[in-house]
């Protein structure tokens, strides 16, 4: 049986969608029942690499190495690896048929997700779960009406965030 994948920034926040979802079957760094595995960052659990960390030479200050290379790559942010190991093999697992980002509602929220899923390999088709709002209601209509990630709007917002 398939299931899916629900990945949400804080651990607060995931807990609350797994318990409106009757998901309650905690394991260590998530929650899965029969229809869904609910997991959580802890906000920036990944981050760029400082340009010393991608060329040792940008570690000394030097005018002529202007302008820097603006991706350097990523990395597991200081005290996340655990957690990241544990979405890293959720996403990974066989029987999930697609993730939703339920990440905060906002260009920074769809960049930290978009970031552990490359992060991790993610192949699974992905869906947002779009809401300002985490209350009982808010998730419900939001599980309801989730985006793709393909759309015009997301597209252009996780562009955006990069950019900046």
């Amino acid at each position: 049986m398939s299931k899916i994948l629900i990945i949400a920034e804080k651990p607060s926040a995931g807990k609350d969608i797994a318990r409106i979802l009757g998901v309650t079957n905690t394991k260590n760094g998530f929650m899965e029942n029969d229809n869904y595995i609910v997991t959580w960052a802890r906000g920036h659990l990944v981050k760029l690499k400082d340009p010393e960390e991608a060329d040792p030479r940008y570690k000394k200050w030097n005018v002529d190495d202007l302008p820097l290379p603006y991706d350097n790559g990523l990395k597991i942010a200081d005290g996340a690896t655990g957690q990241f190991k544990i979405i890293k093999s959720l996403i990974q697992r066989n029987d999930i048929s697609y993730l939703i980002n339920a990440g905060d509602a906002g260009r920074e929220g769809l960049l930290i997700q978009s970031w552990i899923y490359r992060m991790c390999g993610n192949k699974h088709p992905v869906k947002i779960l779009w809401s300002s709002s985490l209350t009982d209601d808010a998730i419900k209509t939001a599980m309801g009406h989730l985006h793709d990630e393909k759309e015009e709007e997301f597209v252009n917002l996780l562009r955006e965030a990069e950019t900046r």
